[in-house]
């Protein structure tokens, strides 16, 4: 199972996202659920890297990926964790309701 955390602040910016597991929904390396968060978890810190200077990326390996983005105070690096929360929430939400023996999602508030 994948196990993800997605932590917020007061106004629904992005503090921490952690992905840890493997859904186990295929075999190995064609696993379409894997696929699915890896995606969403990928692109989603792609972008705050490029647009957001103070965000940390990092992996422990395959079926581990953690964006941690404390202390990001600038008007438009804040949008950009509002909107990077959101879109995590909705995918991540939405694989968890379709696969719920696969994917588990815990959501934080701060």
């Amino acid at each position: 199972m994948i196990s993800v955390r997605i932590v917020t602040g007061k106004e629904g910016v992005l503090i921490l996202a952690e992905a840890e597991g493997h859904a186990g929904a295929g075999r190995f390396g064609s696993d379409p659920v894997c696929a699915a968060v890896s995606v969403l978890f990928r692109t989603t810190a792609a972008v705050l890297q490029a647009k957001v200077p103070s965000v940390s990326v990092r992996s422990a390996g395959r079926g581990s990926l953690r964006i941690c983005a404390e202390g990001s105070g600038a008007a438009g690096e804040r949008f950009c964790l509002l909107y990077a929360a959101e879109f995590l929430l909705a995918g991540i939400s939405s694989l968890a309701e379709e696969f719920p023996g696969y994917v588990e999602l815990r959501r934080e508030q701060t």
